[in-house]
Formats: structure tokens, C-alpha cells, sequence
């Protein structure tokens, strides 16, 4: 961290063992420097990237830990295993990592989290969970489908909101059709690596068990989505997740500068 900045920052904590994927295991935690009376909030952000690219460090983190440290929160930024390059000679191959190896990953980093957040100053009890496209779904996964989180010694209950930004694959079964393929033939390709195409959904079913829409209910924690007025299926996707939550989706347009 810049001695300008709110926060101290520990990087590369080990929140389980090491894989074959090097630096996948790891996650960093950004702490404010102001003092607090008491425990504070903390906010877990889940990189995005199509489950296939992307990291807890990135050129926008900076001020995304400015951004939550300035509200109060101890910021934790995580990384998980990813499936491979789409560009790459693995992609699609037969041995490929998919599902559910990031979200297993992710629920693993939440479950450190949980444990030792108290050291940095935060609560494990307030904690909010989100990211951008990937790591947005990711985390709405983990907050709807409450074994995950189990299986680390944690409730769903601790998880008091989602923050999801630009996300996708609430419903993975729509995004692998036929019709889908016409609208975004690349982007069902990412589909298909992270969760299976559909010879392999024949033979080992994932795709319903990917998709927060079938677990999403009054009792799970609300979401906040963000979403570019230039997706209307990612649109038509958080109006179904909020009905489901029993939220009432009231739209907000704003205009930034790109």
C-alpha cells in the first residue's frame, strides 16, 4: 500500500494448500488504517474473468480497496483455480478443471475468512460477498446453495448481501441452447469449459447444479446488481433472481463516463 492510501495491505496469504495452479490459493486482505470502536464489516470480492482468467490483483483494486476502506470495511480479494484458456490448446479438453472446482475454491477462501477475519479487525458475522460477471455468479452461488459454505464451518446467515457486477450464469441451462449459441456463440463456449458441453451434461449433470436460480429463495441474502444497459439478458436474468429472492427490482439508470 502507498503511504497515501486508507489501508495497510497483507498480501499472498495461503487460505489452503498449494495446487498445480501456482498463486490460486491465495487471497490478500486490505486493512483500514483508521481506528474502529469495534469490529468492522468485511467485503470479499471474487474476481471475474469467465472462470478461466483473471486475479485477485488487477490495475482497478487499488481503488476498489480505497473504495471500502474509506466506507469502513476490511476488503479481501481472492483467488481460485480457473478452468483453461480459451485461447489455449486445453480448452474444452477432456481432463479440463470445471465445475465445481472454483466455487469449492471460493467457499474454501470464505471459510478462512470466517476464521481469521477477527485478526484483521473484522467481523465474520457482517460479511458481504461479490464480484464482476464470474465472481459475481460464483458468489450468488455460495449465498443461495448453503453446502458449500457448510462444508467450510459457516452459514449462509453470516452473508448479509451479494454485490453482483455485470454477472452471468444464473441460469446455465439457457446459455447452452441452441438459441443462446445465436445470440453469443464465444460466450457459450466459456460455458461450456468452465461447466461442461453438452455430451459431457449427458454423462455427468452439472448445469442445473451451477445455477443460483434453482436454489434462490426469500431466506437467501439480497443481491445488488449492476448491470450495462447494453446486456438485456443479464437484465432478463437478475429480474428472475430477484423474484425468486422476493425482492422488489427497483431499476436505477446511471450514466458513467467509459
Amino acid at each position: 500500500a502507498r503511504a497515501d492510501d486508507p489501508y495497510t495491505v497483507e498480501s499472498d496469504i495461503a487460505y489452503g494448500p498449494a495446487n498445480d495452479q501456482p498463486g490460486s490459493n491465495l487471497l490478500d486482505v486490505y486493512v483500514p488504517t483508521a481506528e474502529s470502536a469495534k469490529p468492522r464489516p468485511v467485503f470479499v470480492w471474487i474476481h471475474g474473468g469467465g472462470w478461466f482468467t483473471g486475479d485477485k490483483v488487477s490495475s482497478t483494486m487499488p481503488f476498489k480497496a480505497k473504495t471500502l476502506a474509506d466506507a469502513g470495511f476490511v476488503f479481501v480479494s481472492v483467488n481460485y483455480r480457473l478452468s483453461p484458456d480459451l485461447a489455449g490448446p486445453l480448452a474444452l479438453s477432456k481432463n479440463r478443471l470445471r465445475f465445481p472446482t472454483h466455487y469449492l475454491d471460493a467457499a474454501r477462501a470464505l471459510g478462512w475468512v470466517s476464521k481469521h477475519i477477527s485478526q484483521y479487525g473484522g467481523n465474520p458475522d457482517r460479511m458481504l460477498i461479490g464480484g464482476d460477471s464470474a465472481g459475481g455468479q460464483i458468489s450468488t452461488l455460495l449465498a443461495t446453495k448453503p453446502s458449500y459454505l457448510k462444508a467450510r464451518g459457516m452459514s449462509t446467515r453470516q452473508i448479509k448481501g451479494i454485490f453482483s457486477l455485470d454477472s452471468v450464469g444464473f441460469d446455465v441451462p439457457r446459455m447452452m441452447t441452441p438459441a443462446y449459441k445465436r445470440i453469443n456463440a464465444g460466450f457459450q463456449k466459456m460455458m461450456f469449459n468452465a461447466f461442461g458441453t453438452a455430451a459431457e451434461q449427458k454423462r455427468s449433470p452439472h448445469w442445473a447444479a451451477a445455477s443460483p436460480i434453482n436454489f434462490a429463495d426469500r431466506s437467501d441474502p439480497p443481491i445488488f446488481f449492476v448491470v450495462p444497459t447494453t446486456a438485456p439478458d443479464r437484465w432478463a436474468d437478475a429480474k428472475k433472481m430477484s423474484a425468486k429472492l422476493g425482492q422488489r427490482l427497483g431499476l436505477v439508470y446511471h450514466r458513467v463516463k467509459t
